[in-house]
């Protein structure tokens, strides 16, 4: 008989035996928590509450609500949900009341634990932070390192996985500077961290993590937590690609559910080993194994389980033909998925009922669910895409804060003769934040890949095997380095192709192959301008990897020598890597039958010394002796290498002492005033011009060596960049600009700059910084005396912010700009001014201040030199009497605004197909059904072509509705689908300018941070 059970017998005996309430309390309590130890639930309910009643009736509060937690914890083991509820609310009331803060903290835990059970993650969020509120303020070490772990597991569930990361990380920390023995909170927390470095796909730290937590709970004998190592694990197993390792993992850590009776650990091993099988193609395997666990989870009510048990079991039906079943299966599983708040689950549900509506001939159910299902993804991504912002916004915000205290710290600490180390301290501190956005950059070509190639694994191959065929060549250390890394890069552009393509198991359809060939175009656009070696090399790369040496490759066609270096050895890589990597629809190739098809492309699609080169590294073996170390040959943060491999870093001091003082004869320095100026007159009307202007100041800038010519000749040339979208180029020039103009105290060329940037860090999506250079460019325009300078930086400031979402006040800016372009004289400005004004009157719903501003515009746009603006304010009156509810006029206005030859759709395309759109959703409401359907198929044409993802979104929604009106299911469900790849595409578009966004603050940050410089302290921005 072991101790517990006879502690058990004995105080039963006690308590039968004995009189008096407080004495038969005592022996009540410990006698529940005897069988609580011994997992008795029956007995250790009833001991406590009768320990709870004899508590009350000796006076004792505390106590009774220390009994009454005893029973809450057997109802947490049991899963009894109903009895829990009846008791947890009471008991959390009433121990506040005597001031039970223990044991109120004990059961806002165990409340959070049974509310993330069963679904309830922001309720099970609530009330862990309640908890590790208290348990702090109680100085509870082991309960407050609870509370941490429980929250990062929150988190985590909820798909917070910084905010997880940062719990669980805080949790280690905590546990190893309190001094306190901690070690079963400890291995947990490691358990749990290294788990969340798997769903990361971070997996050598995930296996770090996982080994030392198992390593903890087993030498406290925790067998729970072991269990929930094992799996993750087996886990990391998986997704590496490695599935047999992880069937094996997964069989372990089921025999040790099996025998510790951890019922719901077992069904959620279960419905992984489903999974693996069903990746394996044993769909009977795979069926026994889901259905296994989504039995155990419908005993247990373990709702997370069910909805994952009852997805597989509906993908297998859908696999094998029975869409009927399938259907009923996905509407079974999306209904317990809502119940519990799981959204991505229910995307995935209400998406496999469309699928299989569609297969049993249901066109209408299929369309009506799809288009629920777009809707649905629209506003969650409006909603990630706010917090993602205002999470990058903080953090670089953070950093920037950061490195501006750093250099005041540093610039205090050192003396005069020591500066020069400290600032190059601060340029090397700037170098790391652009690390990182390599870094940010690096994870999106994971992610990029992880989409059709689960192991996440193959871009990290490809590098190591091209850095060491580009050894073999003999090319130099810096340049293998880079290769190494920017290899990883060169799929990036699968981002913008969609799933339906990416994913397609069978062989492309020759439209489906020319989609598929743009991710090439895609990751050139995604990497392009990038001011580091690296970033360029990854252009080059991502490419040029499917030229072939005979010429007849993609995207351009290049042959031979004509083909970089870079992308012959990713290519050879590439392919090498794809052959003999296992795949759910193909084998792996043997290396020998991958090396021999790859020497019988030699001279066609592959360089033939190339061919060579890995020929030899495969027959010598040095390709199986690779360890590809994710992190292995990672340059360091701030680190910058010349081309011999070498780290260079220049001072602050060394960059400002180029900036001589050296100026050329009268006569070239008038020439050279002349042609900058026409040059920059001539930008926006005689571009071309402009361009040729700009080359030929160049000419004498470079020959006299001319600093501040040199900023003018960028200030040029950034122009051309931002027109032609080349953002990170022009920011990058711009930086120069600006500082070349502080240095000479130039406060045109400076205002210039600043104005241009702006521009820059609008396009992607950095509107506060924006508007905080708008202001600065309008207040250096009045220092200079200049009106129109001041007006125009007031129209862009309004622009910003419309695009922030400040109407009210852009409304006001565009007004004040309005007045000074008036004062001035300036109707172009004037023109364009009143435009914006109207266009921000009519979003935000005054229509008829939106109509006085557009004849406004008009008649000022015929007397200026840009007639186009009046074209623009056209579009902009058509659509306010639209709206106003005068749909004729409309429609003769739009009329005359699609037969000027102004609004040209080569020219301006995105203007053309605007108009055009608006016009068409006129003719829809006056009942104009086939003149606005052969007008939207007109814009979709034209949006398909340019790339214009929000105009082919809002055409294609039209045309649903529209289809769908008439009847023609068929087609508006193919549309719908278009849309919602469409729909896709833009959220892919926008990360990419978020992580774009990011590169270029980090170019530009110093001009964010020293702005102020020189400005009167009573002119504030």
């Amino acid at each position: 008989m072991t101790d517990a059970r006879h502690a058990l017998e004995e105080a039963l005996v006690i308590a039968a035996n004995q009189d008096a309430p407080a004495l038969r309390a005592e022996a009540h309590f410990t006698a529940a928590q005897q069988a609580l130890e011994l997992d008795e639930a029956n007995t250790a309910v009833s001991s406590a509450l009768e320990a709870a009643k004899c508590f009350a009736a000796s006076q004792q509060p505390e106590r009774k609500c220390q009994a009454k937690l005893i029973a809450l914890r057997v109802f947490m083991n049991t899963n009894d949900a109903s009895a829990f509820e009846d008791l947890v609310g009471p008991l959390i009331e009433e121990a506040s009341g005597c001031s039970a803060w223990e044991v109120v903290a004990h059961a806002h835990n165990l409340q959070g634990g049974m509310q993330l059970r069963h679904g309830e993650l922001n309720e099970a969020i609530a009330s862990l932070e309640r908890a590790s509120t208290l348990r702090r303020e109680l100085n509870d070490a082991p309960g407050y390192a609870g509370s941490l772990n429980n929250l990062g597991l929150l988190h985590q569930r909820a798909g917070n996985a910084g905010q997880a990361l940062e719990y669980f990380l805080a949790c280690v920390a905590f546990i190893r500077s309190s001094g306190q023995s901690l070690e079963r909170q400890l291995g947990a927390c490691l358990i749990n961290v290294g788990a969340l470095y798997r769903s990361m796909q971070l997996f050598d730290q995930a296996d770090r993590y996982l080994h030392e937590g198992i390593e903890t709970v087993q030498r406290n004998c925790d067998q729970r937590m072991e269990l929930a190592g094992r799996v993750a694990l087996a886990d990391v197993a998986r997704d590496r690609g490695d599935l047999k390792r992880g069937i094996a993992g997964y069989l372990k850590a089921l025999a040790l559910a099996e025998q510790i009776g951890a019922q719901e650990e077992e069904a959620e091993v279960l419905d992984s080993l489903g999974r693996v099988y069903a990746t394996l193609g044993d769909d009977e395997l795979a069926a026994q194994m889901s259905r296994k666990a989504l039995a155990i989870a419908t005993e247990l009510q373990l709702i997370l389980v069910r909805v994952w048990a009852t997805l597989s079991l509906a993908q297998l039906a859908a696999r094998s033909g029975n869409a009927q079943e399938a259907y009923c299966l996905y509407k079974e599983a999306g209904q317990h998925a809502a119940t519990a708040g799981l959204k991505s689950e229910v995307w995935q549900a209400k998406e496999g009922q469309a699928r299989a509506s569609r297969q049993l001939g249901h066109y209408q159910r299929s369309a009506d669910l799809f288009e629920e299902l777009l809707q649905a993804e629209r506003a969650d991504h409006a909603e990630h895409e706010a917090v993602r912002i205002s999470e990058h916004q903080a953090r670089f915000d953070v950093e920037k804060a950061n490195m501006e205290a750093d250099t005041q710290r540093l610039l205090r600490e050192v003396s005069e003769r020591a500066r020069e180390d400290a600032e190059a301290a601060v340029q090397k501190r700037t170098q790391e934040l652009e690390f990182a956005q390599v870094e940010i950059v690096t994870r999106l070509a994971a992610a990029a890949e992880y989409r059709d190639d689960q192991t996440g694994q193959h871009t990290f191959r490809v590098g190591h095997v091209t850095a060491r065929l580009a050894e073999r060549l003999g090319l130099p250390t810096a340049e293998v380095v880079m290769i190494r890394l920017a290899a990883r890069l060169h799929d990036v552009g699968k981002i913008g192709i969609p799933d339906a393509i990416l994913l397609k198991p069978g062989r492309f359809t020759p439209e489906e192959f020319e989609m598929m060939k743009q991710h090439t175009m895609i990751g050139g656009r995604i990497l392009s301008g990038g001011h580091s070696k690296l970033l360029q090399v990854a252009e080059e790369i991502a490419l040029t990897h499917h030229e072939r040496w005979d010429g007849r490759g993609y995207p351009h066609g290049l042959k031979g020598e004509h083909i970089p270096i870079s992308g012959r050895l990713v290519s050879v890589a590439d392919v090498y890597d794809a052959l003999t990597s296992e795949r759910p629809y193909k084998k792996a190739w043997t290396p020998e039958a991958a090396l021999s098809e790859i020497e019988s492309q030699a001279g066609q699609q592959f360089d033939p010394r190339v061919v060579q080169a890995f020929g030899e590294m495969i027959r010598s073996g040095e390709l199986e002796r690779l360890d590809v170390e994710e992190d292995q040959y990672l340059i360091a943060p701030g680190v910058l290498l010349d081309e011999g491999g070498n780290e260079l870093l220049p001072t602050r001091k060394a960059v400002e002492q180029e900036f001589s003082a050296r100026r050329f004869p009268e006569g070239v320095e008038i020439r050279l005033t002349e042609l900058f100026q026409e040059a920059w007159d001539k930008r926006r009307s005689h571009p071309v011009l402009a361009q040729a202007l700009t080359e030929a100041a160049s000419v004498l800038v470079e020959e006299y060596a001319d600093d501040l010519g040199r900023a003018y000749v960028q200030r040029n040339q950034s122009l051309a960049l931002l027109d032609a979208n080349d953002l990170e180029a022009a920011a990058l020039l711009l930086s120069n600009v600006i500082a070349v103009a502080r240095t000479y105290a130039d406060l045109t060329l400076e205002r210039d700059g600043l104005n241009l940037l702006s521009a820059v860090l609008s396009a992607v999506d950095l509107q506060e910084e924006a508007q905080y250079l708008c202001e600065a460019v309008s207040v250096l325009s009045a220092r200079l005396g200049d009106e129109v300078g001041e007006a125009n930086a007031q129209t862009n400031l309004g622009i910003i912010q419309a695009r922030g979402n400040q109407p009210e006040q852009a409304i006001e800016t565009f007004r004040e700009a309005s007045r000074l372009y008036t004062g001035a004289g300036a109707q172009g400005g004037l023109a364009n001014c009143l435009y914006n004004l109207a266009d921000t009157a009519l979003e935000v719903g005054d229509l008829n201040l939106a109509i006085d501003c557009a004849l406004q515009s008009m008649q000022a746009a015929q007397l200026s030199p840009q007639p186009n603006i009046g074209v623009l304010a056209l579009g902009v009156l058509a659509r306010a009497k639209s709206e106003s509810g005068s749909p004729v006029e409309a429609a003769q206005l739009y009329e005359q605004l699609l037969a000027s030859p102004l609004l040209n759709p080569d020219r301006l395309p995105e203007a053309w197909g605007w108009a055009t759109m608006y016009s068409a959703e006129n003719q829809a409401a006056q009942g104009d059904e086939e003149g606005a359907r052969a007008a939207f198929e007109k814009v979709l044409d034209l949006a398909s072509r340019r790339q214009l993802l929000d105009l082919e979104v809002r055409a294609r929604g039209q045309l649903v509705d529209l289809l769908l009106k008439q009847g023609d299911v068929a087609a508006a469900l193919q549309h719908l689908e278009h849309e919602r790849s469409a729909h896709k595409q833009h959220l892919s578009f926008h990360q990419t300018n978020q992580v774009r966004g990011l590169r270029i603050k980090a170019i530009v940050v110093d001009v964010l941070s020293l702005e102020d410089r020189g400005r009167p302290k009573n002119e504030a921005i």
